[in-house]
């Protein structure tokens, strides 16, 4: 798992390279704190898919119950408290990205400002998948935020969380609720080729940038689309 971890964190770190490349020196939107209020998916049905540390998209893990006092902190905007409560779990759940996303949103938040960037997997179709593409972005975020947390008026890095469940109905919905926010730089994912296919059509109407690590289909092309791995006609190339 570390090494896929590894191997993944450096195309994520490129990814995220592009994206705030891409707007880091165009004038900062406010940042929105509210939860997403949804025009496309229920209410229930939104709260359950995104997050930034107000809620675990997650609640069946060995670290499901000590994890709601760090929302609670995070919800209530006591970040500072929130990213401590949040690195205590790191600790003691090493192999686990969601806690580590977490305390460095909080850290990111506390400062201030923060860079916004939402990674889209498919949490309850394919958990492990999930785990695995959030193990590199919580990397290549730590890495990020740690080499500019000492440089002053520095933004830091913060990922949302959104899920898609590999389902390209419901991918533009999660893409359409992503592109209603103005504080988003850009998206990582989608997971899935059919459902990225279905997301980047959103994502060009509102010029929004959307960076694949792990889709691979040649269908998958634009001027806002960026591709961090080798595509389909690649790799059947390499298999003769």
């Amino acid at each position: 798992m570390l090494i896929s971890a590894i191997v993944l964190a450096v195309p994520l770190l490129i990814g995220i390279g592009i994206l705030v490349g891409l707007k880091i020196n165009q004038p900062t939107p406010e940042l929105q704190t509210e939860p997403i209020v949804s025009q496309t998916l229920s209410s229930s049905d939104d709260n359950e898919r995104f997050s930034i540390g107000e809620r675990t998209v997650f609640p069946e893990t060995n670290y499901s119950r000590d994890i709601l006092s760090c929302n609670q902190k995070f919800q209530k905007q006591s970040y500072g408290e929130a990213a401590n409560c949040f690195q205590e779990l790191v600790k003691a759940n090493r192999n686990e990205p969601e806690p580590l996303i977490y305390y460095n949103n909080s850290l990111a938040r506390e400062r201030d400002n923060p860079l916004r960037i939402v990674v889209v997997v498919p949490v309850d179709r394919n958990r492990n998948r999930a785990q695995e593409i959030l193990r590199g972005v919580a990397q290549a975020q730590n890495e990020y935020n740690q080499n500019n947390y000492l440089l002053p008026n520095t933004r830091l890095l913060e990922i949302m969380i959104a899920n898609d469940s590999n389902d390209d109905q419901i991918s533009p919905k999660v893409a359409q609720e992503i592109v209603e926010r103005t504080d988003i730089l850009g998206v990582i994912g989608h997971n899935d080729s059919s459902s990225s296919k279905a997301a980047l059509k959103v994502y060009e109407a509102k010029g929004l940038a959307m960076v694949a690590s792990t889709s691979t289909s040649t269908e998958l092309k634009g001027e806002v689309f960026f591709r961090t791995t080798i595509n389909n006609s690649v790799l059947s190339k390499k298999a003769r």
